[in-house]
């Protein structure tokens, strides 16, 4: 599957970690702590570097949102 993310991502922000290193828990794009009960989105190049987006970036970057999250919870995004 091929996502494109909204207008006005900046891809020179992303860190991309490195293959052999585990991978982080907090968001590549924004920095924040990625929650334990978040589905974090995770994109990898074909070296095998990865990143991780938080459920907030997702959502506004990538248009995803996690099913089974009550409205209050998406106040903020």
């Amino acid at each position: 599957m091929t996502l494109e993310p909204r207008p006005g991502f900046d891809w020179s922000r992303v860190r991309w970690d490195d293959a052999d290193k585990p991978q982080r828990n907090d968001c590549s794009y924004c920095g924040v702590a990625i929650h334990e009960d978040e589905v974090p989105l995770r994109m990898w190049k074909e070296n095998g570097d990865g990143c991780v987006l938080c459920d907030p970036c997702s959502a506004r970057w990538f248009g995803l949102m996690p099913v089974g999250r009550d409205d209050e919870d998406q106040e903020d995004w």
